[in-house]
């Protein structure tokens, strides 16, 4: 499987049909499965066997509540950066955007929790303009 390139065209190796690496195992610099241990090929299985697993129960979860969860990180990485003795404004800031960006484009698709989270980040951006005026001050 190729991956295009950011305008959608193939890469030339997938254009030409080669491929530098003829396993995930050669692109990670690592041994081919048959040259495994049978202990390490039971693990390697074991492992192959819960990855899928978690795709499926991924998969089971709708976008919109997965999406949501991961914005509630974006408040709570933002708020504690805001809540230190000595804010750190450049992470709260970044993670305040980023937040920003993602309900501007998405947040109409969460459903009430694209409510809850809008409300959520206006309480971020006043906090942090209450805390950038307070170290203003001093």
């Amino acid at each position: 499987m190729s991956q295009p390139t950011p305008n959608g065209e193939p890469t030339s190796a997938a254009r030409s049909g080669n491929s530098s690496a003829s396993s995930a195992s050669q692109m990670l610099g690592g041994p081919e499965f048959d040259q495994l241990s049978p202990e390490e090929q039971a693990r390697a299985e074991q492992m192959i066997t819960q990855m899928a697993e978690v795709k499926r129960q991924w998969l089971a979860v709708p976008a919109s509540q997965i999406v949501a969860t991961h914005l509630m990180g974006f408040y709570e990485l933002a708020a504690t950066h805001l809540d230190q003795q000595e804010p750190d404004f450049e992470q709260a800031a970044l993670t305040i955007d980023a937040m920003e960006a993602v309900l501007d484009v998405a947040g109409a698709r969460l459903g009430d929790d694209g409510l809850t989270l809008r409300d959520a980040l206006t309480v971020l951006q006043t906090m942090y303009a209450h805390r950038m005026a307070a170290a203003n001050e001093t």
